[in-house]
Formats: C-alpha cells, sequence, structure tokens
C-alpha cells in the first residue's frame, strides 16, 4: 500500500491476481481477458473518442451533411483496408476505394431501424 492509503502496484484490488478487477471482464477495457475481445464495448470507446456520435449516428448526419461521413472513412478505414489486402494484396487500395464510395453514395438510403450499420 502507498503512504496515501492507495493499492501499489501489483496490491489488493478486487481481483485475486491485485488487476482491480474481478476477471469478468468489465473494467471498461474492452477486453475481456487473455485471448478474448469485447466488439461492442471497443466500438463504444471508439464512438467516445470520435466526439461519441455512433456510427448509425454518423450515417443518419451524413445524409444531411456530407461531412459526416468522414469520421466514418478515418474510424473504419484501417481495419478494411487489412480485409482487402488479406485477400487480394494487389488490388487492396482499389477496394478500399470502390467500398467508400458505395457507401457514399448510398448513405442517403441508412435506416437504423433495419439494424445497425455493421450487419
Amino acid at each position: 500500500m502507498t503512504p496515501d492509503g492507495r493499492d501499489g502496484p501489483g496490491e489488493g484490488g478486487s481481483g485475486a491476481d491485485g488487476s482491480g478487477t474481478d476477471g469478468s471482464g468489465t473494467d471498461g477495457s474492452g477486453v475481456d481477458g487473455p485471448g478474448t475481445y469485447d466488439t461492442a464495448k471497443a466500438e463504444e470507446l471508439l464512438a467516445r473518442a470520435a466526439g461519441g456520435a455512433s456510427d448509425e449516428e454518423l450515417l443518419a448526419r451524413a445524409a444531411r451533411d456530407p461531412a459526416s461521413f468522414e469520421p466514418l472513412v478515418r474510424r473504419h478505414s484501417t481495419a478494411l483496408r487489412g480485409y482487402f489486402a488479406r485477400r487480394a494484396p494487389h488490388a487492396a487500395d482499389d477496394l478500399l476505394a470502390e467500398a467508400w464510395l458505395q457507401a457514399y453514395t448510398a448513405r442517403r438510403g441508412f435506416d437504423a431501424d433495419r439494424g445497425p450499420a455493421r450487419a
């Protein structure tokens, strides 16, 4: 314990390992434990980092304000390009550009009542 009464590194915490968690993955990190990953929690953290807007909110705004589409591109381009690069390494950039062009063109047709943007 530190002089001010807090647990020091490797001490205390509520978890048996001293991590401050109970091992249930509810520490808010988006990681549920070794080898697991809570996608919903990670997306929530990304949304907060991007001004709190979810993908669905950004798409709804983009129907009226095309500039609202840009955060979606910044948020998802790295993962999307990686996906294309693993499947078609020589065409990944072209596929990424085409995917964003199609998504931008169809942005006015997004309906949150039909499900999330990533479905």
